[in-house]
């Protein structure tokens, strides 16, 4: 197994960019896929129906991304001062990083979706009833975490494994995937929970 320390060797230019820029580019691909699904006609009727929902979608984007960021962060760090090693395995640092991902998510969901829903009534946006708005925001919001999450472990054992530095990786990778997967199933818990024309 091809595992590495933290090293100048690890840490050149050379090594940062060749691993940083084809990752950011197949990333931005992602994030166009993700603006071209989020235009499809089905879609947009979504949000003609509730436009109180585009308060909330860029926000869901972006706390998953951030939440994904941290716990990626966290968990390169354990890789590399050996508190987890890269293999599926009972590890109580693993165990509790996620429970606190996921503790952190459930929060941050049911309090932007609280503010929006606040925000989209004073606006006198067509919106669904406060219930129904958290319940979609919260659900979509936790199933993200959780992807964000498994994500993150997956590509940070294979890239350390490799020898490629996680950190060139992970982030990356989590943001814009959650990105694509978010709009998916945020529009899709929206279809489940609400009718719309």
């Amino acid at each position: 197994m091809k595992c590495f320390h933290m090293t100048s060797q690890v840490y050149s230019h050379r090594n940062i960019i060749g691993q940083s820029v084809p990752i950011l580019i197949v990333c931005l691909l992602i994030d166009i896929q993700a603006g071209i699904f989020l235009n499809l006609e089905p879609n947009l009727r979504i949000f003609k129906e509730w436009p109180s929902f585009l308060i909330i979608l860029p926000a869901i984007i972006a706390i998953t991304g951030n939440i994904g960021s941290i716990f990626g962060s966290r968990l390169t760090s354990s890789l590399y001062l050996g508190e987890i090693r890269p293999r599926l395995e009972r590890n109580i640092t693993l165990e509790k990083s996620i429970l606190a991902t996921i503790l952190i998510g459930t929060i941050s969901f049911l309090l932007i979706g609280l503010a929006a829903w606040i925000i989209g009534r004073q606006l006198g946006l067509n919106q669904p009833t406060l219930i129904n708005y958290l319940l979609i925001t919260t659900t979509s919001g936790l199933i993200l975490t959780l992807f964000a999450s498994l994500l993150a472990i997956s590509s940070s054992f294979i890239t350390y494994k490799k020898g490629i530095d996680p950190d060139n990786i992970v982030i990356p990778t989590v943001t814009s995937l959650g990105d694509l997967v978010g709009v998916a199933f945020f529009l899709l818990i929206i279809r489940i929970v609400i009718p719309v024309v």
